[in-house]
């Protein structure tokens, strides 16, 4: 399982593919974008925020959707960013 502090295993290219609009300003990286996501990656962002938004901090929601115990999605808010992460 990947962790916070590991390498990023994606493209914005493969993310942009998969991304899907829900509505304004929400979006979703779907649990099949990584066999190892146990729930979808819900992000409240505007679309100019989340193009500025650090791969680490992606990163890091996709980590935190393979967590055992999540319920529904992992989520990311407007001030997110690359930060200490999680620890196994």
């Amino acid at each position: 399982m990947f962790m916070a502090g590991t390498a990023i295993d994606f493209t914005r290219d493969q993310l942009y593919r998969v991304l899907k609009k829900i509505r304004t300003n929400v979006y979703e990286i779907p649990q099949t974008f990584r066999n190892y996501m146990r729930v979808p990656v819900r992000i409240y962002m505007t679309e100019r925020l989340l193009k500025e938004t650090e791969d680490g901090a992606i990163q890091q929601a996709i980590n935190v959707a393979s967590l055992p115990g999540i319920v529904k999605w992992s989520i990311m808010l407007p001030d997110a960013h690359w930060g200490y992460g999680l620890k196994k």
